[in-house]
């Protein structure tokens, strides 16, 4: 067969090899990162170049093997296929034609479908078969010389390389990959460089500009290359699926760097900057410890959230502007920690880039998701002293049940952590079982209210007939917005709403982020709920790391709570026989017909205690003992008579300091009636001290409505007040005799020490708030801060 020697290429690029070989020259990291290559395979080669038939006697069983001895054999095979393209040294392509051609035997058979692990489909197209076609691309010139052999294995000879399989079996693997894709969703991302690699690897021009077109339109709405292009664009550079699962979408520009260079005339790029703006966004998913990151919907939260490398992509696509936003922070990390590349193709000297660190972006907003994320971190030791939040929730792929959820980290931990991509211990399996659909992909599972303890999803999520799909919760108002400085350094909210048509209800919640110092600041959350229909009761649930609960009334004593002699199936006193049972007939799991959903999933509590109905304040401590003394204080406004309820529940997943094998602990809060007008009002201080700087919370009422919260701090000998207006609507009013505002929320904060008092102002979202003959105007975006004494 006649090969074009000029053909597109994948990573096997003369240009960036001798980029590469440039770098190699001038830089000791970048021949480091060679060196490292060589040492880590070149005794593999050695053996194998010493005798075949025993190298190829550990290779991975066709069919019935695990796909992770596949992975590791093909990825050996890539290694030295980069080698070779590097160096010109033919051991190293010799080994990885030997081993290509035991793929190449195998699936060319006709009739076979490219199937080469007991896997499948699914895990043979993510894993291994791009890695097939990047050993080709690297290693092609040396495949196409005419006296080039491979050892076959099955005859314990050498054989000329059979061009016509191995393109047989790209094809194939090109065309089943178009006929069994899932579509417009994540695993179509996951399995594309397999189709797409295997595309550009096909020499026949035609065929091969066919089967590129085919995975750049792909065959629907959000399918093929472009259609995750535009799903991007539409989203600001975030895939629309859960924390983790999100992160498929960071591979889509990686492609189009390969299209561009292949197909210049296509403009892949055009109109994609904003999306590649807006990846930045994944950074800020990270907390201020540096180990851990939010984990909406099925996730995991170890780990930091780094900027992808995009080096490649930026010389490619232009934009200078974005090129600065990512790489100055690069290369200030790189000078921080040093520079240790373990891929030739990612080397990048960055010369022309000066150094800064990361941007101080607050503020994220992912309305796909209902999620706001708000973070404050100005100051010295955010570790120990950082505030950061999530709250929000929908349906999306991998998504939870989760109603209006909320996230807060302090004192160095996530400390209500919510989402899971399983229970501890994990296994696909373990995603089928009750305990996970039934509460921690549900409404107990997760920090929100549920509605006369009925609250439920419907069956029109991404996983179907498994009644996990809810209404989209929306933000109503925040400060600062994504993208800008706040006015403050001290104060942040957010409001966002969820219109619940399953549950027939509507929610809303006020968070805001208050620092009173350096060292101390705490959250208010301000909860409001109310059935359209009847309204029964309305239980706010909220989960913390800690070995234990301690409730006290507001005379300071402890809150009297009586065990629950029904055991893990009741808060507060709701029989177990009023619950529902709704049938999971679950696609994934077809081995388990009897896997019902028990909504609200709250019969996973355990140790469960609850109180007489009292309107008094009542405050509480979670205590974290594991590794270090810390701290989760809780105080709640009294005002309604309601019933506290105390509990443990499965561990919060990935919790830290070993807490992921520890139940996790549990504050319930039933308010009987609807709690709109009269909603929880609740506040979080994380502490590394066991007395809170909180003194005392009190509800602001205006015609019998909550529409704030006044709440006191003792700190380093300052008396902090702040009145905080978290008001239902943008346009509402309030008015006493010492101050008014119309808007949506401000706070109004006095400081007295004995150096003197201090007055500061602050609109979130409204049009002027006034105190004492003091009046502050909702400047731009209506916002605004003043310091009318103490300037």
């Amino acid at each position: 067969m006649a090969i074009a020697q000029e053909r597109p290429f994948i990573l096997a690029d003369k240009n960036e090899r001798a980029r590469a070989l440039d770098l190699i020259k001038k830089y000791d990291w970048a021949a480091e990162c060679l060196t490292k290559m060589k040492a880590g395979i070149a005794p593999i080669v050695a053996a194998h170049k010493e005798s075949p038939a025993k190298s190829l006697e550990d290779a991975p069983a066709f069919g019935t093997g695990g796909i992770h001895p596949h992975v590791s054999w093909t990825s050996q095979a890539v290694q030295a296929g980069t080698l070779y393209f590097m160096t010109g040294e033919e051991d190293y392509a010799q080994f990885a034609a030997d081993r290509l051609n035991r793929y190449v035997q195998f699936l060319a058979v006709e009739g076979r479908d490219p199937i080469v692990s007991k896997e499948g489909r699914q895990r043979d197209y993510r894993d291994v078969f791009d890695k097939i076609a990047l050993t080709y691309d690297y290693i092609q010139p040396f495949l196409i010389k005419k006296d080039t052999t491979v050892y076959d294995a099955a005859s314990g000879k050498r054989i000329p390389f059979d061009q016509d399989k191995a393109q047989a079996i790209f094809k194939k693997i090109v065309e089943y990959g178009f006929k069994t894709t899932e579509r417009g969703s994540n695993l179509e991302i996951m399995i594309f460089d397999a189709i797409f690699y295997s595309a550009l690897c096909v020499e026949d021009k035609n065929q091969r500009d066919a089967y590129v077109k085919m995975a750049l339109e792909g065959k629907g709405p959000g399918t093929g290359l472009l259609g995750m292009k535009k799903v991007l664009v539409d989203n600001d550079g975030i895939w629309p699926e859960s924390a983790a699962y999100s992160g498929v979408g960071l591979e889509v520009p990686i492609y189009m760097e390969i299209v561009d260079r292949n197909y210049p005339e296509l403009k892949i790029f055009q109109g994609f900057e904003g999306a590649l703006n807006g990846v930045l966004k994944r950074r800020f998913y990270s907390y201020p410890n540096g180990t851990e990151k939010v984990a909406f919907g099925d996730s995991h939260r170890a780990g930091a959230s780094g900027l992808p490398d995009y080096t490649r992509v930026l010389r490619r696509a232009g934009f200078p502007k974005v090129a600065e936003r990512f790489l100055a922070p690069l290369k200030y990390e790189r000078e921080l920690k040093g520079y240790h590349p373990d891929n030739l193709w990612a080397m990048d000297a960055l010369e022309e880039v000066k150094a800064r660190p990361s941007e101080s972006q607050s503020s994220v907003l992912l309305p796909y998701a209902g999620v706001v994320i708000q973070k404050n971190v100005n100051f010295s030791n955010p570790k120990d002293y950082g505030l950061m939040y999530y709250t929000g929730g929908a349906s999306y792929v991998h998504s939870h049940l989760s109603g209006l959820d909320l996230e807060l980290y302090g004192a160095g931990n996530v400390m209500s952590g919510v989402g899971a991509a399983g229970p501890p211990g994990g296994g696909a399996e373990s995603r089928g079982s009750d305990v996970f659909v039934s509460y921690y992909r549900s409404y107990a599972g997760h920090n929100t209210v549920v509605v006369n303890g009925e609250s439920k999803g419907s069956t029109n999520g991404w996983k179907g007939n498994e009644y996990n799909a809810m209404d989209k919760v929306k933000a109503q108002a925040m400060e600062p917005k994504p993208d800008e400085t706040g006015v403050s350094k001290d104060f942040a909210f957010s409001c966002q709403q969820l219109d619940d048509t399953v549950n027939d209800s509507i929610q809303q919640r006020t968070v805001t982020m208050v620092r009173t110092s350096d060292t101390s600041g705490y959250y208010l959350d301000l909860f409001r709920s109310k059935s359209k229909k009847e309204n029964r009761f309305h239980d706010y649930i909220y989960h913390n790391l800690g070995d234990s609960l301690t409730l006290k009334s507001g005379a300071g004593g402890e809150l009297p709570l009586q065990e629950d002699s029904r055991v893990a199936k009741t808060v507060g006193n709701q029989k177990f026989e009023d619950w529902k049972y709704y049938p999971s007939l679950s696609v994934a799991f077809p081995n388990k017909p009897d896997l019902y959903r028990l909504f609200p999933g709250w019969h996973f509590f355990k140790s469960v205690a609850y109180s007489a109905p009292t309107d008094g304040p009542v405050s509480g401590r979670f205590d974290l003992t594991i590794e270090s003394n810390r701290y989760m204080h809780t105080l709640m406004a009294g005002g309604d008579k309601r019933e506290y309820t105390s509990a443990s529940a499965p561990p919060i997943v990935d919790a830290a300091g070993n807490y992921e094998k520890k139940p996790s602990r549990v504050l319930s809060v039933r308010h009987f009636g609807e709690a709109w007008t009269r909603p929880f009002v609740v506040v979080f201080e994380p502490s590394l001290n066991p007395s809170p700087t909180v003194q005392s919370v009190e509800n602001i009422v205006d015609a019998n409505t909550i529409v704030g919260a006044k709440v006191i701090s003792n700190v380093d000998g300052k008396v902090v007040t702040d009145l905080i207006l978290a008001q239902d609507t943008d346009d509402a009013s309030y008015k006493t005799a010492e101050a008014s505002f119309t808007g949506r929320f401000a706070i109004i904060r006095t400081i007295k020490s004995d150096a003197g008092s201090e007055l500061i102002l602050y609109i979130g979202d409204g049009e002027k708030l006034s105190f004492k003959g003091h009046e502050l105007l909702g400047k731009e975006g209506r916002k605004g801060l003043e310091r009318p004494e103490g300037k």
